[in-house]
């Protein structure tokens, strides 16, 4: 989250967390937890507040075009499910109907404008969570939804956790589902592309 997106929150929550901050001047991630708790419909902007504050910002469009840091990326990103993780889920509704209604025409330009050009089937197992989102698809992505890194690696976890389980008759016991989502340079080799597009994709991760 960036200095101008907490300026930009709603009055109701900045005063929440200003009220907060007074009386905890070194909040620790339960101490967030539990205003989130109290606070249920203020749950983006806390967490996004609590990201700051912890010295992580919100990854948008802008940083592309320099170098990932990829350490940071991911603590920002397991840092903000640790706290999401209390969250309603009517909080990221609105992000998912987002997501839900992109498909067709949509989708395809949605994959070119993220970077992926014409792999469409992968930019859906991202936004379902059975593909592990690279950095700077990510990063690009909480741009276009104007969401945070916090808010969609929630719901990429929830959309893998409640995936449907395939309705096939096994020949031999039941059918078995990965218990955690494909690592994106798995994802990318499974393609078999060509040398140079592999290379391309993998680079999002870089």
């Amino acid at each position: 989250m960036t200095t101008q997106r907490f300026e930009n929150t709603n009055t109701a929550a900045r005063k929440v967390i200003a009220d907060f901050l007074m009386e905890n001047s070194q909040p620790t991630t339960e101490d967030w937890k539990r205003l989130i708790a109290q606070h249920p419909q203020h749950a983006g902007d806390i967490v996004d507040a609590a990201l700051l504050r912890h010295g992580t910002q919100r990854l948008v469009e802008a940083d592309v075009a320099g170098p990932v840091n990829k350490s940071a990326y991911e603590a920002t990103v397991s840092e903000a499910i640790n706290l999401l993780h209390t969250m309603p889920s009517a909080q990221l509704a609105g992000l998912e109907e987002k997501i839900a209604a992109i498909s067709g025409a949509s989708i395809r330009k949605l994959a070119a404008d993220v970077g992926l050009g014409a792999q469409v089937a992968l930019l859906n197992s991202v936004l379902a969570g059975t593909v592990v989102a690279p950095a700077r698809v990510m990063q690009r992505l909480t741009a276009m939804f104007d969401t945070s890194v916090a808010m969609l690696a929630e719901l990429f976890r929830r959309s893998f956790d409640n995936r449907e389980i395939p309705a096939f008759k096994a020949v031999a016991g039941k059918p078995e589902l990965a218990d955690k989502p494909t690592p994106w340079a798995d994802a990318v080799k499974s393609l078999r592309l060509s040398p140079e597009q592999t290379k391309e994709l993998l680079s999002l991760d870089e």
